[in-house]
């Protein structure tokens, strides 16, 4: 009995919360309203798992993502990320030997036909866990988060040139995995425009729509914009897109910016990409 009721408090805890975000609509990311959000949602993930409470390696972040922008662009010489080396040249052997044109057939009928995914997303024992994993990365992850961190998934991905029109994560979009998080988009291969690069906008610029798109919003049917729409609400002046050599890299919060994946002209973009969320994302709350 005493089980049911706490599990009745914590969903209507979480029912709560996400109808607070849909009433607050743009004023969420003002103050006092984010602030206050930010303190609901960490005692939500808090309550799910002592491990949450408190994250050990904030003090030890070399350095820190700003509250303002919610993104930190560098590169692994400056973040000093170790076994970057190795984890490039696994990527690498694996683009090697994979068979693109199956890959291709495979995801030909599917919502990303343009994606090809080269390893399993699912955090494992391998090359690539590991350097998501690294305490460099996740010191700066749960700085920024302000509870502990937890590795989502991984991906080390080619983005093709297709024909037609930009579609799903090649539109403008904001991710609903949890109410804050961080994806991480390193480059494996130099970064053009004629390759398609991640696109964002700062948190500062993307806030003044966050009452009418997304997940939770008022127009929650509209989620994914075109250039010609979101030009015509933020212009692109304050779109950030990041080109440039092998281990550039950018940490974004994507559930507050919205972004893309640029559609690819005449060459694929090679990168490694990771997720980071609490413990207890949003969407596995129950």
């Amino acid at each position: 009995m005493v089980r049911i009721f706490m599990l009745s408090l914590r969903r209507l805890a979480i029912t709560t919360f996400d109808k607070s975000q849909y009433l607050l609509g743009a004023h969420i990311a003002n103050w006092p309203f984010e602030q206050l959000m930010c303190f609901f949602w960490r005692r939500l993930v808090s309550s799910s798992s002592a491990e949450s409470i408190q994250p050990t390696a904030i003090s030890h972040a070399i350095a820190e993502i700003p509250e303002a922008t919610k993104y930190l662009a560098s590169n692994v010489k400056t973040l000093g990320l170790r076994d970057f080396a190795e984890m490039s040249a696994a990527a690498h052997r694996l683009l090697e030997t994979s068979d693109l044109e199956a890959l291709k057939k495979k995801k030909a009928d599917g919502p990303n036909p343009y994606k090809l995914d080269l390893v399993d997303p699912a955090p494992g024992p391998d090359l690539f866990t590991a350097f998501a994993n690294q305490p460099a990365l996740i010191a700066i992850v749960e700085r920024y988060l302000g509870v502990k961190a937890r590795l989502y998934e991984k991906y080390v991905w080619l983005d093709i040139p297709l024909e037609g029109e930009a579609t799903t994560t090649q539109l403008w979009h904001r991710d609903p995995d949890d109410f804050r998080g961080i994806k991480i988009f390193l480059h494996l291969d130099e970064v053009t425009e004629e390759k398609g690069p991640f696109t964002f906008i700062p948190a500062q610029h993307s806030k003044k729509i966050y009452g009418l798109f997304g997940r939770f919003r008022r127009y929650a049917t509209n989620r994914r914009l075109n250039d010609e729409e979101m030009a015509s609400y933020i212009p692109e002046e304050f779109w950030v897109k990041r080109m440039g050599p092998v281990g550039e890299l950018v940490l974004v919060d994507t559930m507050a910016c919205f972004h893309k994946g640029e559609k690819p002209k005449k060459k694929p973009r090679f990168l490694f990409s990771a997720a980071y969320t609490s413990v207890s994302p949003r969407v596995e709350w129950k």
